[in-house]
């Protein structure tokens, strides 16, 4: 009992020393990621503010910057997820790093929005409508198209056209260093092979990296089955009444990802110890 009894202190005494330890690291932390965003926004911030960007490399480069500041949020979970293994406060971490960037980014997006004039409302005929499959219930928008007979889940790889030319713009972004190609191809030479169900080329190699770290797959859009778009029930106005309502901010979609996939994650660790019990 003497040995126990001078045991204990000590293992307070450590417990105490750790948490310090480890909150002093995260704010370290939490300082390098976001001197990094900021510094990064501000590479992004040049390159869209070039007289000479026009609106399809701008939507490029807002979308370029998203993606980076999500994975920015996901890499600094990974590192929470290190730091504060024993303890309960990796949620927290994380969200309080994402209000950090939350101000900035919001205040690009919102410039975005006004320098690539969005609109959804602007219908010919039958496209540029939000439709619902009588099958899933997923929620379409057509951009082009005739009204023959299709599968839900079947798209276009056009991604935007200009009198007859497809502009793609890829955005890389590494080291510090803004990477941008473009690709102008005429929409004849497209035709039909642009139609595609199930993954993308580049979802199917992301999944190879998603199965190796373990994490969840990104599943194919739509069920499958046939459907006609006339024949389907416009949403329009309702999913453009919704759009509305939506706060003018995604930052915390990151954030609530990595919450359900720390739900799972505890949910599949407590059926492991029930199972281990019997």
């Amino acid at each position: 009992m003497e040995v126990l009894q001078e045991v204990k202190p000590k293992s307070r005494e450590f417990l105490r020393y750790f948490k310090k330890a480890t909150e002093d690291n995260m704010k370290r932390y939490k300082k390098e990621f976001t001197e990094e965003f900021e510094d990064t926004l501000e590479i992004f911030k040049d390159k869209f503010n070039e007289p000479s960007t026009d609106k399809a490399l701008r939507r490029a480069l807002f979308f370029a910057f998203k993606d980076y500041k999500n994975n920015l949020i996901e890499k600094y979970y990974d590192v929470a997820k290190r730091e504060e293994e024993v303890s309960d406060f990796v949620l927290e971490h994380v969200l309080s790093f994402s209000n950090e960037i939350y101000h900035q980014f919001d205040d690009f997006k919102k410039k975005v929005e006004e320098q690539i004039e969005l609109n959804l409302t602007t219908y010919v005929g039958e496209t540029n409508k939000f439709k619902k499959c009588p099958h899933c219930g997923t929620i379409w928008f057509r951009i082009a198209g005739c009204d023959g007979e299709t599968r839900c889940g079947t798209r276009d790889k056009i991604k935007d056209r200009f009198y007859g030319i497809y502009k793609d713009y890829i955005v890389k972004y590494e080291n510090k260093n803004l990477e941008i190609t473009q690709n102008n191809i005429s929409q004849n030479e497209i035709g039909n092979l642009s139609e595609f169900s199930g993954l993308t080329n580049e979802e199917i190699n992301k999944n190879r990296d998603l199965q190796q770290q373990g994490k969840t797959l990104i599943k194919p859009i739509g069920c499958g089955n046939y459907i006609r778009w006339r024949e389907m029930e416009d949403v329009t106005e309702k999913v453009n009444n919704l759009l509305k309502e939506i706060p003018n901010t995604d930052y915390d979609i990151k954030f609530r990802e990595i919450c359900k996939k720390e739900e799972s994650l505890n949910f599949r660790n407590e059926i492991h110890d029930l199972e281990s019990l019997i």
